[in-house]
């Protein structure tokens, strides 16, 4: 395990602060949307001034992208590190499945994060592309302490681990040769976003279940293209 000790004392506490920003934002979406959630309610719970917080983020919708992006360091290390799980098909299974738990435990976050990817898709879309999307080595070591590796994952978006992973698929041989590597990317988005959307309608359903119903089709669509 590495040694926080090694990192600056400012350097660890700025991360502290900022992950204690994301997490007091987490709660708060528990019980109410973010457009009601105040900036002063924030402030108080991590017992920072307004103006510290504008300093990690500018924008409220700011605290979402910086969960997307410690998100994806998660599924990257999960599809490239982790022993348990192995490139491919598999590792886009476990992604859906964590997913899916994730969902069922912060469904209004993820409401709040369906809504900004359609109203500010830019800010998503190039998610892990700006200088500003950079997660430095002691936030993801006090994020993921249990992850040896972590911070070395290059930052990125959920379309990097889609695309690693279905040409991993393809590699194995457990896709076709054949197969359209960008509508199987595109499929794939679709659910990621869609299923949680529509688990937000008036007959909720379990995101777990549904994403599983939804790539044994998509896995099973692809393999009986190269028929």
């Amino acid at each position: 395990m590495t040694d926080l000790k090694q990192y600056p004392l400012r350097e660890r506490k700025k991360a502290v602060t900022r992950l204690s920003i994301l997490d007091a934002v987490i709660k708060r979406l528990n019980h109410k949307p973010l457009a009601d959630i105040t900036i002063e309610e924030i402030c108080e719970d991590v017992q920072i001034s307004r103006g510290t917080f504008f300093q990690y983020f500018p924008q409220k919708t700011d605290v979402l992208v910086f969960y997307g992006l410690l998100w994806n360091l998660e599924a990257m290390w999960t599809a490239t590190c982790s022993p348990d799980v192995y490139s491919g098909i598999h590792a886009i299974d476990q992604m859906f499945k964590a997913l899916g738990q994730e969902v069922e435990t912060h469904p209004q976050l993820w409401m709040e994060i369906v809504s900004v990817r359609a109203l500010q898709a830019e800010k998503f879309a190039e998610m892990g592309t700006r200088k500003t999307d950079q997660i430095p080595e002691v936030e993801r070591l006090i994020r993921f302490p249990e992850l040896p590796g972590i911070e070395s994952i290059p930052e990125g978006n959920f379309r990097q681990f889609f695309l690693y992973n279905l040409q991993a698929a393809m590699n194995k041989k457990e896709l076709p040769e054949t197969t359209d590597i960008k509508t199987a990317f595109l499929s794939l988005a679709s659910t990621f976003y869609g299923i949680p959307l529509m688990s937000f309608d008036k007959s909720p359903v379990r995101c777990s279940t549904a994403f599983d119903n939804q790539l044994n089709l998509l896995w099973k669509g692809l393999k009986a293209m190269d028929r």
